[in-house]
């Protein structure tokens, strides 16, 4: 029964037109709120898209797998649906720190230019950062800012072998 009534209360969050029902309201701000219902933003979405968490305190009872699973189809059919129309010009943060990260990492491969890397990993991390702020799910972003920390911890690990070789090298015997 339960599984019934969850199903039904987001699948009214699917149809053609959310909260299509037109009611008389007294209230001024309703054609505010109802233009962030059609469109809604970042933050409405997540207010939207709940996680599992979220669903089961609301509930009062951890979720069953299955009811699980169509959760999460349900908030992929959303994130599907709620897709921005058109682009805007806003600069492809993600990428950007991709290929500086990309470019970063290879150059640590690179024994003359190792120290170069270090500022190509932390434009990767900044970038990417800007990236998830614009856009959370941009795997893209993910992957810079991962490739950016593992450039610097390598560049790190790279200073104590060589801190280390120059130490034990200098020892008298």
């Amino acid at each position: 029964m339960r599984t019934i009534f969850i199903t039904a209360v987001f699948l009214m969050f699917f149809q053609n037109k959310m909260f299509g029902i037109s009611m008389p309201i007294a209230n001024p701000d309703f054609n505010q709120i109802s233009a962030i219902i059609t469109n809604p933003t970042d933050e409405f979405h997540d207010i939207l898209n709940p996680g599992i968490k979220q669903v089961e305190k609301l509930l009062g009872r951890k979720l069953k797998l299955k009811e699980k699973i169509v959760l999460k189809i349900l908030q992929l059919r959303m994130n599907r649906r709620f897709q921005p129309t058109g682009k805007t010009a806003v600069p492809d943060y993600g990428k950007t720190a991709f290929i500086l990260g990309l470019i970063g990492a290879i150059v640590l491969l690179i024994p003359i230019l190792d120290l170069a890397s270090i500022p190509l990993a932390i434009l990767a991390i900044v970038f990417g950062n800007k990236a998830k702020k614009i856009d959370r799910h941009d795997r893209k972003a993910r992957i810079a800012i991962t490739i950016g920390i593992a450039t610097l911890a390598f560049l790190v690990v790279i200073g104590l072998v060589v801190a280390l070789v120059l130490t034990i090298g200098s020892v008298p015997r």
